[in-house]
């Protein structure tokens, strides 16, 4: 069994399908994980290469390091809001300027899901902080930069409406 942060997947007959009891539908039912898995590669006894498909006309992380991300190739070391569609800039300047005012517009957004990438280490903000998000039933995910990068990658394909906002500092 393959674990990917929350989604649960393995790997029968070719096909991508949950483990049985898995919250993401029924085990008879293909995951529409347009994760987009094109082929399952064996990687010998520790585990599997997943090859990812094209998901074009899509915002999706192509790297990362310490002090960057890569969007479609392009560089972003400052705070950055990604949509699947669109790239917006964000106002916090570190973890420790986080404020009410810099999660506010972002309710506007109608997203079902925000990660919220913290830098290198994880950090969790003051729940006020994000409470106008919780409050219009926006889902507030808090993880470190390069996890915040995976779990956008796997949410956009699966055509989740979902928004990382990514801190450096």
């Amino acid at each position: 069994m393959l674990f990917m942060n929350r989604a649960y997947l393995c790997a029968q007959k070719g096909k991508i399908l949950p483990p049985a009891g898995a919250p993401y539908g029924h085990p008879d039912k293909l995951v529409s994980t347009a994760f987009l898995l094109s082929t399952i590669s064996p990687i010998g006894r520790a585990g599997m290469k997943l090859h990812l498909a094209n998901i074009s006309g899509r915002n999706v992380f192509t790297g990362y390091g310490a002090d960057h991300v890569l969007v479609n190739g392009a560089r972003h070391d400052r705070s950055v809001l990604v949509l699947p569609d669109r790239l917006l800039d964000w106002a916090p300047v570190s973890f420790d300027t986080l404020s009410e005012a810099d999660f506010a517009p972002l309710v506007d957004l109608g997203l079902e899901m925000l990660l919220l990438g913290t830098g290198a280490r994880l950090r969790f903000p003051h729940p006020r902080v994000t409470a106008a998000l919780i409050a219009a039933r926006t889902g507030v995910e808090v993880m470190d930069l390069q996890a915040a990068c995976r779990t956008f990658n796997i949410l956009v394909a699966e055509e989740r409406r979902v928004g990382a906002a990514l801190l450096f500092r």
